[in-house]
């Protein structure tokens, strides 16, 4: 199966801080993130490592020639997953979870990539 790969869809999700930038704007974000008991290096370093895990996916398909279609999971569209050979959630659960609901053809799998882990 994994042999006829051509066409992927990477789903991936908005990390925590892109979250709290669009809640909140740049101008305070630290400020209001603090308030809350939040760390914004912390969430900082999680989204580089996210967004790194992620060009790492999109690398080792692409030099292995497949076509790659990159969607947030609040964008999936049935057109996309329909177009796809596989579709592979790239976040955590929630996002794997999105992934899989949004998939309701029984010959597509779903493969979670846990992008921050620890």
């Amino acid at each position: 199966m994994l042999k006829n790969v051509r066409k992927v869809l990477v789903i991936r999700k908005t990390s925590r801080l892109v979250y709290e930038r669009q809640r909140t704007g740049d101008e305070f974000l630290i400020q209001k993130l603090s308030e809350r008991g939040s760390d914004y290096h912390g969430l900082l370093q999680r989204h580089e490592k996210h967004e790194s895990s992620v060009k790492e996916i999109l690398r080792c398909l692409q030099n292995r020639g497949v076509s790659v279609i990159t969607r947030k999971k609040e964008s999936i569209r049935d057109e996309d997953v329909r177009w796809s050979d596989i579709v592979i959630a790239a976040g955590g659960d929630g996002n794997f979870l999105a992934a899989a609901s949004r998939v309701p053809f029984s010959n597509h799998m779903v493969v979670g990539i846990n992008t921050d882990p620890d």
